[in-house]
């Protein structure tokens, strides 16, 4: 049995990773910006390893990457010993769809929350169009991640950049945000069941569901990226095309998807996408919330959606879409118009676009939930097993099949090494040793504090 921080009764906050890739770096900064102004513990990794201690917490700060109706009987468990905040990395409300921001949020929900952190000023009109805001429970946070990209931390992403530079230079980069019937026949078909028993609550929103993810063009707009992406390499030989894969696709299925393709097309799914939109020459997308940090360091902007049927797309109608037809050797010469989009309206999508988020800000804000004499150590293994059986043998096949896609893809191993060396580089940014102690306590978990 593992117990933290009991002996000197500091508090502690858990911060889950759901997407190495996508989190790590944002949450990390964010983590030690608290711990600059905060006598507390966080506790930082995978939250699928975190598991075996939501039993025994107590007294923690847990911060969850997202809300979601699916995870009500987990949050009420959670709140009975804790305070609940979430921070949403998948991306504003304001431009979620219907279906998405209904498997988000629920009246129900609300009751068992203490603070949901919001990415700018657009996501309380929303919400309050909703008439489901309140000013006690939502605080406008922005996301750390959008710091990373600002002149102060240049240095954090500075040597993958150069590498990547060097390696490709001025490389097209083309970013897929398509998970739903797209490369993977089984896939989509355990996918969409699973998400239907655990996301979905209503008979109503299920069909919405399955109405939405049977829409052919969702899957005529992935053809179309596709074929657009391809054309790009074909047309422009001494041109590198990077296609990054969605997290959640099979990189092995999309090589298929694509065929044979000549040398300067490659397709790769590798560390931080923010490193690979600074090194770029053009970002190409089809509805990818990162076309924001794309925006954010003026790259040359290409949107290749066919049909922009999906709310969140008002964003990119600035944008040139071009068709096929108009993809010839000098197309990469054209002029993009994207340098046009006016920073101050996406500002009110993201609050920290301008400036960078306020952290003494939150930490008052954590400051009113703190808790003293926080527990966070492993249940006992024989009742959990007990316990859980009849759980466990549920939907057996589904769970094992993406538990296995998510170790292959969207987590993997996250190393001491790794967090010790990111420490280190915040350092350098701060240009001084802040003295943080970083303990590994359990596969891909981590426990960090501030010597005193």
């Amino acid at each position: 049995m593992i117990k933290l921080a009991l002996e000197n009764k500091k508090f502690i906050i858990v911060i889950p990773i759901e997407v190495k890739t996508r989190e790590l770096n944002s949450r990390l900064l964010l983590s030690l910006e608290i711990l600059k102004r905060l006598n507390c513990e966080i506790i930082i990794g995978s939250q699928r390893d975190m598991g075996n201690y939501f039993s025994n917490m107590k007294n923690c700060l847990y911060l969850d990457k997202s809300i979601s109706i699916k995870k009500t009987e987990f949050i009420k468990k959670i709140k009975k010993k804790n305070t609940y905040f979430s921070l949403d990395e998948e991306g504003s409300y304001y431009w979620f769809e219907d279906l998405t921001f209904k498997s988000r949020f629920s009246k129900n929900l609300m009751k068992f929350t203490d603070k949901i952190l919001l990415w700018g000023k657009n996501d309380e009109i929303f919400l309050r169009k909703k008439k489901i805001f309140n000013k006690k429970k939502f605080y406008i946070l922005g996301n750390p991640k959008f710091d990373l990209i600002k002149k102060k931390y240049s240095l954090f992403y500075d040597k993958d950049k150069s590498y990547l530079i060097k390696k490709y230079g001025k490389f097209v980069l083309c970013v897929s945000s398509f998970v739903t019937n797209c490369d993977n026949i089984k896939d989509s078909i355990v996918r969409k069941e699973f998400i239907k028993k655990n996301y979905l609550s209503t008979k109503i929103q299920k069909k919405k569901y399955e109405k939405f993810v049977n829409d052919k063009r969702i899957y005529e707009n992935y053809l179309h990226f596709v074929e657009r992406c391809k054309q790009i390499a074909l047309k422009h030989p001494n041109k590198t095309v990077i296609f990054r894969p969605h997290p959640f696709q099979d990189i092995k299925l999309v090589k298929k998807r694509f065929g044979k393709m000549p040398n300067n097309f490659k397709i790769i799914f590798k560390n931080e996408l923010s490193p690979w939109i600074m090194a770029c020459d053009y970002y190409i997308h089809a509805g990818c919330s990162s076309v924001l940090e794309a925006a954010v360091l003026k790259k040359k902007i290409i949107n290749f959606t066919k049909m922009n049927f999906l709310k969140r797309h008002f964003i990119f109608k600035k944008i040139t879409t071009p068709n096929l037809s108009h993809i010839n050797k000098g197309f990469l010469r054209m002029k993009i118009n994207s340098n046009k989009i006016n920073i101050k309206d996406i500002s009110k999508i993201i609050t920290n676009l301008t400036d960078c988020v306020n952290y003494d800000e939150i930490v008052k804000v954590i400051k009113i939930y703190k808790r003293h004499n926080s527990e966070f150590y492993k249940e006992n293994i024989f009742k959990r097993y007990s316990r859980r059986s009849l759980s466990l043998i549920k939907n057996y096949g589904e769970r094992k099949y993406f538990t296995k896609r998510y170790k292959d893809t969207k987590l993997k191993e996250i190393k001491l090494s790794d967090i010790k060396t990111k420490v280190s580089n915040f350092d350098l940014i701060d240009k001084k040793k802040n003295n943080f102690q970083i303990h590994q306590f359990d596969y891909n978990l981590f426990k960090i504090s501030r010597s005193n």
